[in-house]
């Protein structure tokens, strides 16, 4: 058994200073906790704490050759972690271990005890909140203290559980075979990782602004008769990452009997055989830092187009299948559709997806940038750890999967296939269009004509181009029963047909460019603002939500001066 400890016990870490002044990728900091994080990984597969041919590939580049292979589960959780208020489920059979390597990594990476148990939940249909949340304090409730005994209205004292006691320490909550769970009990957790408070009565109530929780279920529960409460469609859209986990091959059962010693043994403490790596505080600070990793625009694009495409309809209210009440999808409301006919268009196959998909496909890429000293999170990225981000949230249509002969009823595969890989290939087939976008939504190029014509052209046969960025800079005339576009009077009514459009264009790019002080773009970015307000000139939202969004970058960049001032000052 390789010996592990906790290199710094205890070590505090200025979070302010991380967040402002601390380069995610490069720093001193930034490398001391890769270099924890990579131990913890170590640790598991070095003491066969869950050994598994399930992996994750996360390639540098598209050419890259030699792209870093991990266990699939470990490298999951390490990264699940990276990201505040997440949330996980592990999918597997029985005795796949997947309660154990979710308490294996907690241990490691914030310190809870596996032998106390006091931040795990077993569920079955008759869990209550009395039995996981809390209970009423009946002493205090009939014998309040002398402070209180006047003044008892409206008052509900309670006893929080050792769950929700450690839980705001910063530790992981652990709740094991989630599917047995009642839909009081789902309900009761959805709100949690929704808003992150726990509500025992509307009197008694806590807040929990940091927490990350891990679900386990079985899947053969349902197939077996079991009493199972399948999770519903906003459950699952609040789950961060879902994991499978397959049951251990030959080599795993070799490794686990050459290097752990029995569970069953007498003496077995796990709290000594699993010791700590890192601290909570630890933990934090590489969160922090893991935020901070930059995004490239092909990596967002990629995300936007995963969630988007998936939901898109020509046909249903507001072009959202999730609105598709009456027609379902695959049937009615695709009968004759356009797009059901244009090639390689899988629009048919699933819907589902949100902007929470979207935000976290992006902090779970940056949580695996960060952890792998990548500079940034890239389309490779989002490809690798796209299936477990978006996998739960899709709905595949039963028929789609029954009749693929390419799939085998593989619901990732399908997924892959017909939403990531497809979503893939659109990241050059629209390059011409997003080019023609950001010049006529920013004002620049020398060819508007053109930009116009190549978004008029593409809108015929793609969804996203004709929903998502023809309105914002041309006014058109939407047939929906036939997917076509009236070809009228498009370039007067164009953003860039209006030469106080670019003006104002070229006036914000001028003042984020110069070097002047933080506050005073912000001074003149304001005066620009209430210009435009006064203009009253067509698409005059596109240059307010431009304003707005530098507005973000220099609140950032006033953060930052005044930490680096503040630091100055003190030393």
């Amino acid at each position: 058994m390789i010996e592990q400890t906790i290199d710094e016990p205890g070590k505090k870490w200025n979070l302010q200073h991380l967040r402002y002044m601390v380069d995610p990728v490069s720093s001193d900091e930034a490398r001391d906790l890769r270099e924890m994080l990579s131990k913890v990984y170590t640790m598991v597969k070095s003491n066969a704490q869950f050994v598994t041919n399930d992996v994750i590939r996360i390639k540098t580049s598209e050419k890259d050759t030699k792209p870093f292979t991990l266990d699939h589960a470990p490298a999951a959780l390490i990264a699940s972690h990276l990201v505040n208020r997440s949330s996980t489920i592990l999918e597997g059979g029985p005795g796949s271990g997947k309660t154990k390597i979710v308490k294996v990594i907690s241990r490691m990476m914030t310190g809870s005890s596996i032998t106390k148990a006091d931040n795990i939940v077993y569920c079955d249909e008759e869990l209550s909140k009395d039995k996981w949340m809390a209970f009423p304090d009946v002493k205090k409730m009939l014998h309040p203290p002398v402070d209180d005994a006047n003044d008892t209205e409206g008052k509900f004292d309670v006893i929080w559980s050792p769950f929700f006691r450690v839980s705001r320490k910063g530790t992981d909550l652990i709740i094991d075979e989630i599917n047995r769970a009642n839909p009081r009990t789902q309900n009761e957790l959805l709100s949690f990782m929704a808003e992150g408070i726990v509500q025992y009565a509307v009197s008694a109530s806590v807040k929990v602004n940091e927490f990350h929780v891990y679900f386990t279920e079985n899947p053969l529960d349902e197939v077996m008769g079991s009493n199972i409460y399948p999770l519903g469609l906003g459950f699952k859209d609040r789950i961060t990452e879902f994991i499978p986990v397959s049951q251990a091959s030959s080599y795993a059962m070799k490794r686990v009997t050459e290097v752990r010693s029995d569970e069953r043994d007498y003496d077995q403490d796990d709290d000594v055989v699993v010791k700590p790596i890192m601290t909570v505080e630890d933990t934090r600070a590489a969160t922090v830092l893991a935020s901070k990793i930059p995004v490239d625009e092909r990596a967002k694009k990629f995300a936007q187009y995963i969630i988007r495409d998936a939901n898109l309809c020509a046909r249903a209210p507001y072009n959202d299948k999730m609105h598709a009440k009456y027609l379902r999808v695959g049937e009615g409301l695709c009968k004759d559709c356009h797009f059901v006919d244009t090639p390689n268009y899988h629009c048919q196959k699933f819907y589902g997806g949100s902007m929470r998909g979207y935000n976290d496909l992006i902090a779970i890429g940056k949580a695996y940038a960060f952890w792998l000293g990548l500079p940034s999170v890239t389309e490779q990225t989002i490809y690798s750890i796209a299936p477990d981000v978006v996998g739960h949230r899709t709905l595949i249509l039963p028929k789609q999967l029954r009749e693929d002969a390419r799939c085998f009823g593989d619901e990732r595969k399908f997924l892959q296939t017909y939403l990531i890989d497809w979503c893939y290939s659109l990241l050059s087939k629209r390059k011409s269009c997003e080019e023609a976008f950001d010049n006529l939504y920013h004002g620049t190029g020398t060819n508007p004509d053109e930009d116009i014509n190549t978004l008029v052209m593409s809108a015929q046969n793609d969804l996203y181009v004709r929903v998502d960025l023809l309105p914002h800079v041309i006014h058109v005339d939407i047939k929906p029963e036939s997917g076509n576009i009236k070809e009228t009077a498009f370039i007067p009514k164009s953003s860039v047909a209006n030469q106080k459009y670019r003006e104002f264009c070229d006036r914000i790019s001028i003042v984020m460019e110069s070097s002047k002080p933080s506050n005073e773009k912000w001074d003149e970015l304001e005066s620009i603002l209430n210009e435009i307000f006064e203009a009253n000139i067509d698409f005059s939202q596109n240059l307010i939500d431009i304003v707005y969004a530098h507005f973000s970058i220099l609140k950032k960049d006033m953060a930052r001066e005044k930490v680096a001032t503040g630091e100055a000052s003190s030393e």
